[in-house]
């Protein structure tokens, strides 16, 4: 069924973010490709983490001078 399907979706991208906000920025990226507004947040979670774990590599390596 169409909403068991959402709901099953629109589960994976809250677990995501509940364990990127708990700080845990080795999550899995989520897997869906769909152009809808679940696909839309899926895809900036994705990119959330992924900045986030830029920023913390960059801040981990900066050297004062």
């Amino acid at each position: 069924m169409l909403v068991e399907k959402i709901a099953k979706n629109l589960k994976q991208v809250v677990a995501v973010s509940n364990q990127i906000a708990d700080g845990n920025l080795q999550v899995e990226t989520i897997d869906y490709q769909g152009k809808d507004e679940i696909g839309q947040l899926a895809k900036a979670m994705n990119t959330m983490a992924a900045n986030l774990r830029q920023i913390i590599e960059r801040v981990s390596t900066y050297q004062i001078r």
